[in-house]
């Protein structure tokens, strides 16, 4: 999964999960792990603890491929070098990748959040 805060990832990933993919959350191994951003951690810790969140996730991700699992990941990826890194992984284990970009219109994302301009 592919897109902005608040484009659907999470959403469309939930679909695919009760169609028998396996979900791996970036956001919810943060929250589960650490907790609250800026609420149950200070907000300078949020990157390390991104990144640890990211090293377990790869580690599940690289379990469920030698299953032969089906499996979507639900983070942003809007970084091209994260992306490539985990296209790597996934093609360096026989796995199959596939990019789901999630785009979102500014004014259709305004609604859905409820923010004013």
């Amino acid at each position: 999964m592919c897109g902005i805060a608040g484009s659907g990832k999470t959403t469309f990933s939930k679909k695919l999960e009760s169609e028998g993919f396996l979900r791996l959350s970036i956001d919810e191994e943060v929250w589960s792990t650490y907790g609250g951003y800026g609420v149950d951690y200070p907000t300078e810790k949020y990157r390390e603890y991104l990144d640890e969140s990211h090293k377990k996730i790869r580690n599940k991700l690289l379990k469920l491929i030698q299953e032969k699992r089906k499996i979507v990941l639900d983070s942003s990826f809007w970084s091209r070098s994260e992306r490539d890194e985990y296209k790597q992984v996934i093609e360096e284990n026989d796995g199959k990748w596939k990019l789901i970009y999630l785009k979102v219109d500014a004014d259709e994302l305004q609604q859905k959040t409820g923010n004013q301009r």
